[in-house]
């Protein structure tokens, strides 16, 4: 019961972007599948410190080595959105606080605030985060746009977040660009 409350998915619609959260793996491979069946032309991962390495040996719509752009920064600093747009990847440091979905959130905040073209937003987060991600996103993300959350259909139950402990304000550099 208590499963359903918070796996509050909605139907999937085509949009502007795909925000994929930061956690699981199997949550960034539904956010590519999704990105690769056209659901959207652009698609957004927060990356977090330990699935750098993972991350580069994924399937990426552009071969990124994204364990050489983190080797820049202390191992506790290394938080990342990578963003593809058929060719393109952006890869834009994203300053780690203690609580990591409020953090993501703020920051994808920040990022949408710098593309306002972007009207229609899927999240993917693990299927009993998805209450807390929509929490997060109708405080932080205000109600002009159009925002979807759907998590992976082979997600696991009870194993969506894993905890860590970081400090620092929730701060985003300026973006990368890598081509």
């Amino acid at each position: 019961m208590i499963r359903a409350w918070l796996s509050s998915a909605d139907r999937l619609q085509r949009s502007d972007i795909i925000f994929v959260l930061a956690g699981r793996e199997d949550r960034k491979r539904h956010g590519l599948q999704l990105f690769r069946q056209g659901y959207a032309p652009k698609i957004l991962f927060s990356v977090a410190r330990f699935e750098i390495r993972r991350f580069s040996k994924m399937s990426l719509p552009v071969p990124l080595d994204l364990l050489s752009v983190a080797r820049e920064l202390p191992p506790a600093q290394r938080h990342y959105f990578v963003g593809f747009a058929q060719h393109d990847v952006l890869v834009e440091h994203v300053q780690p606080g203690r609580l990591g979905t409020l953090t993501e959130i703020k920051a994808f905040s920040r990022w949408l605030a710098r593309h306002p073209e972007i009207q229609t937003v899927l999240v993917i987060a693990g299927p009993l985060h998805l209450r807390r991600a929509r929490i997060c996103c109708r405080t932080l993300l205000g109600s002009g746009r159009q925002i979807g959350f759907i998590a992976p259909p082979e997600a696991a139950p009870g194993t969506c977040w894993r905890t860590t402990r970081t400090a620092g304000s929730v701060e985003s550099s300026s973006p990368t660009r890598i081509v």
